[in-house]
């Protein structure tokens, strides 16, 4: 019996996290049969989210992005009818409770601030909901 793997999709433009949580990510839950997607702006994010639609597990976030944000990401997500159950963790540098409200009555199921969170909670985290 074959385990399908998991995949994720890192949605951050900041080229010196994307790498540290990329690395940090198929280093650890890597191992476990999870691959890791990039898209580093939100027009790039769609295509991926169309591409990889049914192969999704988990979608990890950054709202400040070029082209589109990550509410409009969000929006977008809410609206496809396969995108729409594919759990997203917020991760951003804006944290004032509005934007967390925002992004959670979009579908976000948990926010956590760059600023605040190393990457290891973000990884235990990104565990947790694909297990």
């Amino acid at each position: 019996m074959t385990i399908q793997p998991k995949k994720i999709l890192l949605v951050e433009d900041d080229q010196f996290l994307h790498e540290l949580l990329y690395d940090a990510i198929t280093q650890t839950i890597g191992k476990d049969n999870v691959t890791v997607e990039l898209a580093v702006t939100g027009n790039q994010a769609i295509e991926k989210l169309n591409d990889l639609k049914d192969k999704l597990n988990l979608i990890l976030l950054d709202i400040v992005l070029p082209d589109k944000n990550g509410f409009e990401i969000l929006e977008y997500i809410k609206q496809d009818q396969t995108l729409h159950s594919i759990p997203v963790i917020v991760l951003s540098n804006l944290g004032q409770p509005e934007e967390i409200a925002k992004a959670k009555a979009l579908g976000a199921r948990d926010f956590m601030i760059k600023a605040e969170s190393n990457t290891s909670e973000i990884v235990t985290k990104a565990r947790a909901y694909l297990n």
